[in-house]
């Protein structure tokens, strides 16, 4: 038995983390600790609505987990890692979490209502295989980083930019492919977006403005990105993918990072 030590008696400027697909034992942790890290009321979501986004497009959906002491994760056995179901256990161990689905661009999707994401999803991808129903556009969808989350424990280390440039270009591999990508920034963070590549479309509707304040808060704002300029910078530059990785299986989705270390002077606000 592993045991539990939470990430300020680890260490004060170190960590271990594996960043991985989502499982289902994570949807009980994320809507426990929600509260952490979107504490307004009208940002709150129900148990059905979190799990609703990871049922929709499971693989578009990732955890950052913390490595605990006496915990052995290598090459050797990175592919049989699971999730505990133990939930004292994993509001221990997780750090951050990644939800992304298709979408249509320009559009977003209404806070806490499964059912409207369920059917907007159900409109661009085919369940079953995963990939684009017949008659879809690709002009006009995109992917939609629903939610990006770091837990406040874990701020400093840059686990936001880290996760979301990992699982971007990780997904860029995958099918359905797009060519865009959409965000709507909650609570100030357009700054944190915007050094990862997202720009803030000053070219919305005055109605989808009056949108985004009522249902995201007054701080709210909607960010693109072009996918393929984002995956090519990433290539160019491995810097912000494979810092300390230590060990990877990268068709599954995991990769293990070694010795990450906390920045004092500036600190993420996700």
């Amino acid at each position: 038995m592993v045991e539990v030590i939470p990430i300020e008696k680890i260490t004060e400027n170190e960590i271990s983390v594996l960043i991985r697909p989502m499982h289902i034992n994570d949807i009980n942790t994320i809507y426990t600790v929600q509260k952490e890290t979107f504490p307004a009321d009208d940002l709150f979501e129900s148990y059905e609505a979190f799990e609703n986004k990871f049922l929709v497009y499971p693989q578009g959906c990732f955890c950052v987990e913390l490595i605990l002491e006496g915990e052995n994760i290598d090459q050797a056995n990175i592919d049989h890692y699971e999730p505990s179901s133990d939930l004292e256990l994993n509001k221990k161990k997780l750090l951050g979490h990644f939800f992304s689905h298709p979408w249509t661009k320009g559009e977003f999707p209404p806070l806490n209502n499964a059912k409207a994401i369920g059917d907007g999803v159900d409109k661009i991808i085919d369940k079953s295989s995963g990939d684009l129903n017949s008659g879809v556009n690709t002009e006009n969808i995109m992917l939609y980083l629903n939610e990006i989350a770091v837990r406040p424990m874990a701020r400093g280390f840059n686990l936001a930019r880290l996760l979301s440039n990992r699982v971007l270009y990780h997904l860029s591999k995958q099918s359905p492919s797009f060519d865009h990508i959409g965000l709507v920034s909650v609570q100030g963070s357009y700054t944190v977006w915007a050094s990862i590549g997202f720009d803030i479309d000053h070219n919305l509707p005055p109605k989808k403005k009056d949108y985004l304040s009522k249902n995201y808060g007054d701080k709210a704002c909607y960010m693109k990105m072009d996918y393929n300029k984002k995956v090519e910078s990433l290539k160019n530059n491995q810097l912000y993918l494979c810092p300390n990785l230590i060990a990877n299986n990268v068709n599954s989705g995991l990769f293990y990072y070694g010795k990450l270390f906390k920045e004092v002077k500036r600190v993420s606000k996700l």
